[in-house]
């Protein structure tokens, strides 16, 4: 599947179609496909709910499809695209060398942890940064909809990479202040892309290491997408941080995915096995896991906020006596 939808995107068909559905011979000449080959491939489409057929080889997007389409809200054209990268081909490959050894695939595969090799490749860490914003905005909305910031005057975003969370909440919390904290090589793309979002005046964008210090003076303080990508023993050192540069009072902010029954559906599970593959021992984690780490940070969970996405709001404080 990931494949037919790589394809598409590679071949421009959700763009081609973005104006109104068109035959597939019109689609092959365009895209420079051989045209039953690609009705093959347009027939896959239909199968996973890309794209609709009239009966005369005339196909349309989806709603699910548009979501591919370049100029679409949210795009997540640039997610399929990273996901369809040679480089993630090869780790997915290494699957069976991550379950039989416990270390990352993308390490046995390129010599090097995943953040080293994006540093390394400023052409790659772009399309990652892209990719991770496009994913990211989905989860953004269904957050601001789901949990109320309005009470909190500073907001920091602790890995905001180009700060599609922060921009949400910004947008919906009107007196809100933001500061977005990531690593040095990721600052100039957020700040472009928060003043695209004519967020500059109300938004800092600070270059750091969230091992050593996160800045002072939020009110929440938002780990989203960031403890998933560590082990348990990484996740504790950088609350300790958090926890040790927080004012009394501010609330930490843990959105990620919370593992269920496996019964609930597969899209947890296979994202822990993407941590496995990709991190250095990273992991999706159950509410149990959640709230033993942030435990043993000094932090009681207050509650947990599901929303309409996959990702729910862990909110916790630092605990009496922590």
């Amino acid at each position: 599947m990931t494949q037919v939808l790589v394809t598409s995107v590679e071949l421009g068909l959700p763009d081609l179609l973005a104006a109104g559905p068109r035959p597939c011979a019109e689609l092959a000449r365009e895209a420079g496909a051989e045209a039953d080959s690609l009705y093959r491939l347009l027939r896959a489409l239909v199968a996973l709910g890309v794209l609709e057929e009239d009966g005369d080889g005339v196909f349309s997007l989806t709603g699910m499809g548009r979501g591919l389409a370049s100029d679409a809200h949210l795009s997540l054209r640039d997610f399929a695209g990273w996901e369809g990268r040679d480089e993630q081909q090869a780790t997915w490959r290494k699957l069976r060398d991550s379950v039989r050894t416990g270390r990352p695939a993308f390490g046995i595969v390129h010599g090097a942890d995943i953040w080293t090799w994006l540093s390394a490749r400023p052409d790659a860490e772009a399309m990652f940064g892209r990719a991770m914003s496009s994913f990211s905005g989905v989860a953004a909305e269904a957050v601001v909809e789901a949990f109320d910031f309005s009470p909190f005057e500073r907001v920091v975003d602790i890995g905001g990479s180009r700060g599609a969370l922060l921009a949400a909440v910004l947008a919906r919390s009107l007196r809100a202040r933001g500061v977005l904290f990531d690593r040095p090589e990721v600052v100039p793309a957020a700040r472009e892309a928060l003043a695209a979002a004519g967020l500059a005046a109300r938004c800092e964008v600070v270059e750091g290491d969230f091992f050593e210090s996160v800045p002072a003076g939020g009110g929440a303080y938002v780990l989203k997408s960031v403890l998933h990508d560590w082990s348990d023993e990484d996740s504790l050192r950088i609350l300790r941080t958090c926890v040790r540069d927080m004012a009394p009072g501010a609330v930490l902010l843990v959105i990620e995915r919370v593992l269920g029954p496996p019964t609930e559906g597969a899209n947890v599970e296979l994202s822990d096995l993407n941590m496995l593959v990709m991190t250095g021992g990273g992991r999706e984690r159950t509410r149990r896991d959640w709230e033993q780490l942030l435990g043993a940070a000094g932090l009681t969970v207050d509650r947990v906020v599901a929303t309409r996405s996959a990702y729910s709001v862990i909110e916790a404080r630092v605990g009496v006596g922590a």
